[in-house]
């Protein structure tokens, strides 16, 4: 099953899926840092916000994209909202990443914003969780 949560910087996205989904850091790999290699093989994301922006994202084709997020945990900071950067490239880095969520919403099973901790289903049920 995949599943996709979405939210603020720092209102406990991690925390959240460690606690549902029973995963150690080892399941995770940290978009920070990690490589193709470590995506593949771990149960979940985290900081898919971080993996596209040290990507050539201009080269990346969305749908093939997203094959590599099927059956896994894929944990976001929301970064569409606010003020919109001066630098070019850092708007279409978020609009490639916003535009990538999209696409692995519509094929999750589930898709849970957390704001200030609190889970919030906005797609899929409680029980798929």
């Amino acid at each position: 099953m995949t599943f996709l949560i979405i939210g603020g910087a720092y209102q406990g996205k991690l925390k959240y899926a460690k606690n549902q989904f029973n995963l150690t850091n080892t399941d995770i790999a940290d978009g920070k840092n990690c490589n193709l290699l470590q995506i593949k093989k771990s149960k979940a994301i985290s900081n898919l916000h971080e993996y596209t922006r040290r990507l050539d994202f201009r080269k990346v084709n969305i749908n093939d994209f997203i094959i590599l997020f099927k059956n896994k945990i894929i944990i976001c900071d929301e970064i569409g909202c606010g003020i919109v950067p001066a630098n070019k490239s850092d708007d279409e880095w978020r609009e490639f990443t916003g535009r990538l969520c999209c696409e692995i919403a519509k094929c999750s099973d589930a898709v849970i914003r957390v704001l200030a901790g609190v889970p919030q289903i906005i797609k899929g049920n409680l029980n798929d969780v």
